[in-house]
């Protein structure tokens, strides 16, 4: 059968079925809708009224998630408030799993308008699908387009938006990283410590590994996001709580290794930790010799487990330092900017997904590409505030002067500098706003500009600041000599700061931090 076919059979199926069998052929019809969609079920449960879905949806270009809630319910009555009152235990179930922030999905078998008029005059995102529409989608030749389509007649365009400017982004929004996808995945007896600077997607990349390696199977992962677990203690209880919690009681930090080979013995498998935000661990770890990352050192050695872990000034620190375990037994990777065609789809994909044009293709790239030398939060950045332009005329259709004003908007402008600021010390700080007149530049002009202010340093920590600032994508170097990778951060600061002024303060503090050596606040 084809797919209008198939669709008019499991429709009428639920319909037709009783209480008893309404369950059965729910489920039935779900598997042929994310079989239309290409995407997965992660499982059902059965609601007051309703039966649910958890779909995982990443593959849609909207802002929807691996578990994006699908709401499947029966209204056979004409009662406005029984219909009212099947609304709120929907909208109930929503709040009680804190969806109220993403797109839902309800499909309605009967009677729909009712229901719809009650969806669009709440405040949540929810995209009501009745026999006719998830028909136009059956039909379709390109059911995903058909579905965006009919989800942008229900809902804002900038609410669909996938473009992130927050969260890490999984599934049909993590562009490029295709290298160090492969690493990370493939080569299971290898541990990996990943660096970069805050916002460059080191935790997009490793929860896009985490998702592979889990459909692998040939290790067990375990994520760890350890902003949250900053001392040896709060690790291992978070890990012995989520491997064998019967065991948390006795726990102590000399059994950890023996409990890691019998976690190995349990899952059949060795168990690979993803610690995101590894930075206060690690430096926790360091003041007490390294305890914690020296026992899973030797449970590498022996087997048991396998580390990947992500960081930004303390991670690549160690990661420097032969004298840590962080270098001797992990291999670095260093996360950049996107490849060019990364960037390029990155930018067009999810806007003609949308069903969205740009009005000059290739003189939009260009700028965009400018202006945020292919750093990915910089062009989700550009990208989402392009949506919102394009959302209040409604036109399906984006212009070179809407990304000219979103350059000048204080949003962008802000965007930038808190990224930058963020992501480096006072002296790292001065470096660069002694530069910002400057096309180009060496480390002599760097150290001339610094002792014009009475700050001394020696030639490793002048390289050490401008490895930092590289990692930080503020600078990048071509045959020796640097250049600031986005433009439009010295123009904006020279704009929007009184130059003296920062400068004169940034000294200050530097030389009361000891001449501001890399690394110290």
């Amino acid at each position: 059968m084809d797919n209008k076919s198939k669709f008019s059979y499991f429709w009428q199926n639920v319909v037709e079925s009783n209480d008893s069998a309404f369950e059965g052929e729910i489920s039935k019809f779900m598997n042929f809708f994310c079989e239309l969609l290409e995407i997965d079920r992660v499982y059902s449960e059965q609601g007051d009224g309703f039966y649910i879905s958890y779909l995982d949806m990443s593959s849609i270009q909207m802002k929807v998630s691996e578990t994006t809630p699908f709401f499947v319910a029966r209204i056979s009555t004409v009662d406005e408030y029984e219909i009212n009152n099947l609304f709120l235990k929907v909208k109930s179930k929503i709040y009680e799993n804190n969806f109220q922030s993403h797109v839902c999905f309800i499909t309605v078998i009967g009677t729909a308008s009712y229901f719809k008029t009650l969806c669009k005059d709440s405040l949540l995102d929810l995209a009501v699908l009745d026999k006719n529409s998830i028909n136009q989608v059956a039909e379709s030749q390109k059911p995903k387009s058909a579905f965006i389509r009919i989800c942008k007649e229900q809902i804002n365009v900038q609410r669909l938006s996938p473009y992130e400017i927050v969260d890490p982004v999984v599934g049909r929004m993590f562009y490029g990283r295709k290298e160090e996808m492969k690493k990370l995945v493939n080569r299971e007896d290898i541990n990996f410590v990943i660096t970069g600077c805050r916002k460059v997607g080191k935790s997009s990349l490793i929860l896009n590994a985490y998702n592979q390696i889990r459909k692998e199977a040939n290790t067990f992962p375990l994520f760890v996001d350890c902003y949250a677990y900053k001392t040896i203690d709060g690790f291992v209880k978070q890990v012995v709580t989520r491997l064998e919690i019967r065991e948390l009681r006795r726990m102590t930090i000399d059994k950890f290794h023996d409990f890691l080979r019998r976690m190995k013995n349990k899952y059949k498998k060795r168990i690979t930790f993803i610690l995101d935000e590894a930075d206060g661990l690690l430096a926790n770890d360091k003041n007490y010799g390294w305890t914690l990352f020296n026992i899973l050192s030797a449970a590498h050695g022996e087997g048991y487990c396998r580390l990947i872990i992500t960081g930004y000034r303390t991670v690549f620190e160690e990661s420097r330092n032969l004298n840590s375990p962080i270098y001797r037994f992990l291999e670095p990777i260093r996360v950049h900017d996107l490849d060019h065609d990364s960037a390029i789809a990155l930018i067009t994909q999810p806007i003609r997904d949308m069903g969205i044009l740009f009005q000059d293709t290739g003189k939009i790239i260009d700028e965009i590409i400018k202006q945020t030398s292919r750093q990915p939060n910089l062009i989700q950045f550009i990208c989402k505030k392009l949506v919102e332009i394009e959302s209040k005329r409604n036109t399906n259709l984006i212009m070179y002067n809407d990304l000219l004003e979103v350059e000048k908007s204080s949003e962008y402008r802000h965007y930038i500098t808190d990224t930058f600021i963020i992501n480096t010390t006072p002296i790292e700080a001065l470096t660069v706003y002694c530069m910002v007149n400057y096309v180009e530049f060496t480390l002599k002009d760097i150290d001339e500009e610094l002792l014009k202010k009475e700050i001394f340093l020696k030639i490793n920590e002048l390289e050490l600041i401008c490895t930092i600032l590289e990692m930080a994508n503020v600078l990048h170097k071509i045959d020796g000599k640097y250049r600031f990778s986005n433009p439009a951060l010295p123009k904006i600061l020279k704009e929007d700061y009184d130059m003296d002024f920062m400068i004169r303060k940034l000294s200050m503090e530097v030389k009361q931090n000891d001449q501001g050596k890399p690394g110290n606040r």
